[in-house]
């Protein structure tokens, strides 16, 4: 959750709007495509995020998918639990 945080604030300094961010990544958490999927959308400040952050987006992703191994249940189960 904590890194799925920094994400979101990221995108949000490139400008991308918080509930536009959470449609484009709940339900794509591990999906392999999603950046190259959201370098596609035309809104403001996708294109310079995923661009700009390339590593810094893949080093994140890194760990929520380790995090998501390593617990072997979902994304959406793991947020209930600490939240």
């Amino acid at each position: 959750v904590q890194n799925e945080g920094k994400l979101l604030r990221l995108a949000e300094s490139y400008g991308v709007r918080r509930e536009e961010f959470l449609k484009e990544y709940q339900g794509s958490e591990l999906d392999p495509n999603w950046t190259r999927s959201i370098a596609n959308l035309t809104s403001r400040g996708w294109k310079e995020f995923t661009k700009n952050e390339k590593d810094a987006i893949k080093e994140l992703r890194a760990e929520i998918q380790s995090l998501a191994t390593e617990t072997a249940i979902s994304i959406l189960e793991f947020r209930k639990i600490v939240n």
